[in-house]
């Protein structure tokens, strides 16, 4: 429905590794849904679906060269499914990818059963049969556990312009279209940037909910 409301007015295309072929610009708005699925050893990857054995290495590449380009003002908004480790903290790991400049506001989504992402992407092997099928599932749940991957997120990382920013990490029980557009967006940003602020500026907020759009305004 949204791709199909869009007048897009594409300039050009370039093509290279990352941002190679726009390494000295900066942008108002980039947005990216990168390749995010793990690539168990022996199994054929695909340029569009794996980002590397635990499926983040690809995405780190990503958010570590995502602030520099972007404008003062700018915005970024990244859909990723994000694997977590026993011991490792969500928001800390994405943090550590982007580095120390930045806002990054987390929405962060349920967790995607391994069980279930293992059947949905052990699929192309249904061509050859269910034996091949059920080898690559059981395989790739395995990969899952050798690593140690406890659980898969899904989220919409929203990273703003900032020398040294704040971090915020928010559970939402559903992602849809709609939780990243951008009137829910820059709510939840305004929101996030005045808990971030100190008490006295926190204490100037007015705050006016706006039924038709279904999100608190500050101002």
């Amino acid at each position: 429905r949204g791709y199909a409301s869009l007048d897009y007015d594409f300039k050009e295309f370039r093509s290279g590794d990352l941002y190679e072929p726009v390494r000295d610009e900066r942008f108002d708005l980039i947005v990216c849904q990168p390749p995010f699925v793990a690539a168990p050893t022996g199994v054929s990857t695909a340029t569009y679906l794996h980002g590397g054995a635990r499926g983040d290495e690809l995405p780190r590449r990503v958010l570590s060269g995502l602030h520099e380009h972007l404008a003062p003002g700018g915005k970024a908004v990244v859909y990723l499914q994000w694997p977590v480790c026993g011991g490792e903290e969500l928001a800390a790991s994405l943090r550590e990818a982007l580095g120390p400049a930045g806002n990054l506001l987390v929405l962060r989504g349920s967790a995607v059963d391994l069980d279930e992402l293992s059947a949905v992407h052990g699929y192309t092997a249904l061509q050859r049969g269910w034996d091949a099928y059920a080898s690559r599932v059981v395989g790739m749940r395995s990969h899952f556990a050798r690593l140690g991957i406890l659980a898969v997120m899904s989220m919409f990382v929203v990273v703003t312009h900032a020398e040294r920013g704040w971090t915020s990490e928010i559970g939402a029980a559903r992602l849809s279209s709609d939780a990243g557009s951008g009137v829910a967006l820059d709510a939840l940003l305004r929101g996030t940037e005045w808990a971030a602020a100190s008490t006295d500026r926190l204490l100037e907020v007015r705050v006016r909910f706006c039924r038709e759009i279904n999100v608190v305004e500050l101002s």
